[in-house]
């Protein structure tokens, strides 16, 4: 049984079961796994707690959300939030089954590629925390980040996603161009709500995929 948090927000936890059903090599409905999705979206928000600009953590909230999971029968949850991964070592610490790190799988994702200068697109709250940085820099990558008005190009592109209006691709590309200039070999989708934005190119990583393949594999051999 896998177990998804999802709402964080509720279109990319939609997404994320949308590529567990696509990505699974089943041929009848009985060969998917059984999935619960858990669509949680009054969680608070990660990226204004992180910077200071609300009170409210978002860590009791996600930590009832697991254990809501944990209960009704999951034995390994994913969370599709990448901001939210800096609570991972709290979080996992609060229940008894395991929770994947998408922040560490697309970090070796990456080093198994050769990659060794990644950009990285995500939330300002991502930013200040430092997860994915730490994550990157543990697998011998160096992250180079948007200058700060991209930074909040970015903020209002998710909160655009967030509420139902889709950028194109363009968008992105615009403020990927300069961190591939600098030498960056791929580009990593650092917030989940950018994988919902369609026709990137191969260069541009998303980590809610790798997520989703290892939470296969895992399933498929009962980890």
């Amino acid at each position: 049984m896998i177990g998804i948090l999802g709402g964080l927000g509720p279109a990319a936890g939609c997404r994320f079961y949308d590529m567990l059903i696509r990505m699974c090599p089943a041929l009848r409905d009985q060969e998917h796994p059984d999935v619960i999705l858990y669509g949680k979206a009054s969680v608070p928000d990660r990226s204004a707690f992180l910077l200071g600009r609300s009170d409210e953590s978002p860590l009791p909230a996600m930590i009832g959300g697991l254990r809501t999971l944990e209960q009704a029968g999951a034995r390994l949850i994913a969370i599709p939030c990448a901001t939210a991964h800096h609570f991972h070592s709290e979080l996992q610490s609060a229940i008894g089954v395991p929770i994947l790190n998408m922040l560490a799988l697309t970090a070796q994702f990456l080093a198994q590629g050769g990659v060794t200068r990644a950009a990285l697109l995500a939330t300002e709250g991502s930013y200040r925390s430092g997860a994915f940085y730490r994550a990157l820099e543990a697998a011998g990558i160096a992250a180079i980040a948007p200058a700060e008005d991209q930074v909040q190009a970015l903020m209002g592109m998710i909160y655009a996603i967030k509420s139902g209006n889709l950028p194109g691709k363009q968008a992105l590309e615009d403020i990927a161009k300069p961190l591939l200039e600098q030498g960056a070999q791929r580009v990593v989708l650092g917030c989940t709500e950018f994988s919902l934005v369609g026709g990137l190119s191969e260069i541009y990583v998303d980590p809610m995929r790798i997520l989703a393949q290892e939470i296969l594999l895992l399933a498929a051999s009962n980890f």
